[in-house]
């Protein structure tokens, strides 16, 4: 029986990052830039989609590839991307569907479907 909080099949997933972000921390202490991050995620919450995010990339994902968990990632992705532009922070990202591994416990996180929205998102 696999635990809770590890996820092996198709899912939802989307990357994300931050364009001019070294310029971002070159003018605004690391506290504010943080600040303005977690502001924007805790209102994600509410959709129900997981958000993990390191230096100025986050990644997005579902549990399943369902109708339902694309609805709430749908949801979840206009609002990101609304939020993050009336901060004035740019962004540039894609949505994908397929295969991803996660064990949120010991921070793994990995499969196609994340390369490719990484590969198309940076394209």
């Amino acid at each position: 029986m696999e635990c809770e909080n590890i996820i092996n099949g198709n899912c939802w997933v989307a990357y994300f990052d931050i364009l001019g972000f070294k310029n971002d921390v070159k003018h605004f202490p690391p506290q504010g830039v943080l600040e303005k991050y977690i502001e924007v995620l805790k209102k994600i919450e509410k959709h129900n989609v997981k958000c993990k995010f390191f230096s100025d990339s986050f990644v997005f994902y579902t549990e399943n590839d369902s109708d339902e968990s694309f609805r709430r990632m749908n949801m979840a992705l206009r609002f990101f991307f609304r939020a993050m532009f009336t901060q004035y922070i740019p962004m540039r990202g894609c949505l994908n569907v397929g295969q991803f591994y996660v064990d949120e416990e010991k921070g793994i996180f990995f499969g196609r479907s994340l390369i490719e929205a990484h590969n198309l998102a940076e394209g």
